[in-house]
């Protein structure tokens, strides 16, 4: 009988070292899922940080290609006035009205 409950003794004994075991465990698998999560943080504001410099960079391309277009219109708009106006120029100066005919007509 002594045997009896020095076994008994024994195994209740090795389950709350069991149950010990299962609640160390526990602690452990919490202070590991914590740690997945503050990972997990890091990483979505890391994703939402290169997403943001994503869209910059995507709307300064845009920008820029924008501005390169319309840079080259307005240079094709100044050299055809520049033309224009050159044209216009030497028109004026060899029409009749304003190239004197006689000495006195000329001021």
């Amino acid at each position: 009988a002594m045997a009896f409950h020095a076994a008994a003794s024994v195994l209740g004994a090795m389950g709350h070292l069991a149950n010990f075991g299962q609640v160390a465990e526990f602690g452990v698998s919490h202070v590991h899922q914590r740690e997945q999560m503050q990972w997990a943080r890091r990483a979505y504001r890391l994703d939402a940080r290169t997403l943001r410099i994503d869209l910059l960079n995507a709307v300064k391309e845009d920008v820029r290609d924008h501005h390169t277009t319309h840079a080259g219109r307005i240079d094709t708009l100044l050299l055809v006035h520049t033309l224009l106006l050159t044209f216009a120029l030497a028109t004026l100066q060899f029409s009749g009205q304003y190239v004197p005919q006689t000495g006195e007509s000329c001021p």
